[in-house]
């Protein structure tokens, strides 16, 4: 595996934090702390092998439960995520890592919402990796909502339909100025997309690890990585079209 070979945007579901508990009859928490844990290590993976962009999505609320509140009340996902990477913070210091996030924060609650601001104002003009934090987001709705901004935008008359390419469609996405994901991998052994960058991933090569996000190391991420390297991304093309180049 060489650095040409290596995707420039890598995407992730971090799936399975809760049945990495239950399979340890240790407490639903202890996998989502475990899981960042991994999260931490994997984003200084990529920083090393000069990966530019990672994307990486929280589960959703419906998901996760905080059972160590004694009512069980539902904990958001990014509630815990945002808290715990402001508490991680100065492992990041001195790193070139830029924080983006993206997603409806309407949901949130003001202190992870403050937190998030804090987390991309001290990291904006920081180049090396984009880490691209995505929660609250669902495809089909932010592609509803791009139709939907474009129809205004018809009617109103500052476009026409003529005007409606891939580009535009593009440029209202969540990931817009950014290229679309290279690599696709999801955790815990489910082999879909579960309504993840319909639009963005028409082209991207798949990879679906049995593990369980906690448990997702250094070594699953090379074999993932040597899986990725010997693809030939021919994006819509036959291999005689792009005659002997495997990687664009």
């Amino acid at each position: 595996m060489t650095e040409d070979t290596l995707p420039h945007h890598i995407a992730i579901i971090m799936d399975g934090n809760t049945c990495w508990a239950k399979n340890k009859s240790l407490p639903v928490m202890t996998g989502h702390v475990s899981g960042f844990k991994t999260t931490l290590h994997i984003i200084d993976r990529c920083l090393l092998r000069n990966i530019n962009i990672l994307t990486l999505f929280i589960s959703d609320q419906e998901h996760f439960i905080d059972t160590t509140h004694a009512d069980g009340k539902l904990m958001d996902p990014a509630d815990f995520f945002f808290t715990a990477l402001s508490h991680a913070a100065e492992q990041f210091e001195g790193k070139p890592i830029q924080f983006r996030v993206v997603g409806d924060r309407s949901k949130l609650n003001q202190d992870t919402s403050l937190a998030i601001q804090q987390i991309e104002q001290n990291t904006l003009h920081h180049s090396g990796l984009i880490v691209v934090i995505v929660m609250h987001y669902h495809a089909q709705e932010e592609l509803a909502m791009v139709m939907h901004r474009i129809a205004m935008d018809i009617e109103k008359g500052n476009i026409t339909s003529a005007d409606v390419t891939p580009e535009l469609i593009q440029s209202h996405l969540i990931l817009a100025g950014l290229p679309d994901p290279d690599f696709f991998i999801r955790t815990h052994g489910e082999q879909r997309l579960n309504n993840t960058l319909l639009w963005q991933l028409a082209y991207t090569e798949l990879y679906f690890s049995e593990l369980h996000w906690p448990d997702f190391d250094s070594n699953e991420l090379d074999r993932a990585l040597d899986f990725y390297a010997n693809r030939e991304r021919r994006f819509g093309y036959i291999s005689e079209q792009l005659g002997t180049q495997h990687h664009a």
